[in-house]
């Protein structure tokens, strides 16, 4: 797809974590240790979904989560 991100893993590492630090702020996200995310969710609660990075026309990124496996995130919000 064309507007899929095109940088360097280290350029999309920092948007991913510069747009999770806002989320946080914000509310809607916390910081979560691999070890609190599996006692807080065990088994199958726990769900795990790639990050992607959409490019926007106006020059800012959309953060996407793959889904295509069944992670159902947006039913666990």
């Amino acid at each position: 797809m064309d507007n899929y991100f095109r940088g360097s893993e280290a350029e999309a590492e920092k948007i991913l974590e510069d747009h999770f630090k806002e989320e946080e702020l914000e509310g809607p996200m916390q910081p979560l240790s691999e070890k609190e995310a599996i006692r807080r969710f065990p088994g199958k609660e726990l769900r795990i979904a790639a990050q992607g990075i959409l490019d926007k026309p106006d020059g800012g990124q959309r953060i996407i989560h793959d889904g295509t496996h069944g992670v159902r995130l947006n039913n666990k919000i």
